[in-house]
């Protein structure tokens, strides 16, 4: 992924065709298991706010929680159209660290990872090898969009 600053707040993203076909696929991927109740792959994307007062959470959801799926979905919306060579203004690319963000947190329960430095090499021949790459990229392109927006 390339990431050039053109204007202020203006970006061009030009990704790999692969890119884009995995970007895609996990977002939506993710857009249908976001939508499911009691999903635990998605818990983190959710979290508890209130974990020993039941009352104060599911009022605290009440608040949020929809508000919340629309956003986690209107930035799955874009990492799932992306195409290869794009330009974004400022606020877009930060949707679309969101929503790469929200695809490593899911990949990253799946994995069951719980703190950056429980990644370790994984051997080819481990039934979850791709997983840990594709974990492994997507925190490479969130970099590269932090680096790009302190620019």
């Amino acid at each position: 992924m390339i990431i050039t600053q053109f204007e202020e707040n203006k970006y061009r993203i030009e990704i790999t065709p692969w890119q884009c076909q995995l970007f895609s696929s996990l977002a939506s991927e993710l857009r249908e298991s976001i939508t499911k109740q009691n999903n635990p792959l998605v818990q983190r994307l959710f979290p508890i706010a209130y974990p020993d007062d039941p009352v104060a959470n599911r009022e605290f959801d009440s608040l949020v929680q929809k508000e919340l799926l629309q956003s986690h979905l209107s930035a799955l919306e874009i990492l799932e159209n992306k195409s290869e060579v794009e330009e974004f203004h400022e606020t877009e690319l930060i949707h679309l660290m969101q929503a790469i963000n929200i695809v490593r947190i899911a990949l990253g329960t799946r994995l069951d990872i719980h703190h950056e430095d429980d990644f370790y090499d994984i051997a080819e021949s481990h039934p979850d090898h791709d997983l840990w790459v594709i974990y492994q990229i997507l925190g490479e392109v969130l970099s590269l969009i932090v680096e790009a927006l302190q620019v």
